[in-house]
């Protein structure tokens, strides 16, 4: 989870924009564990 922090904090610093959708849409399976996830 902190790999989440970091970049939204790079983004943040670095370019004046937050994460898109998609990032935070893959932060909540993360914190579901989302069996999907490990499927390529």
């Amino acid at each position: 989870m902190r790999a989440l922090y970091r970049t939204r904090r790079r983004l943040v610093d670095e370019l004046g924009i937050e994460p898109g959708a998609e990032l935070a849409g893959v932060h909540r399976a993360i914190l579901r564990q989302d069996p999907l996830l490990g499927r390529a």
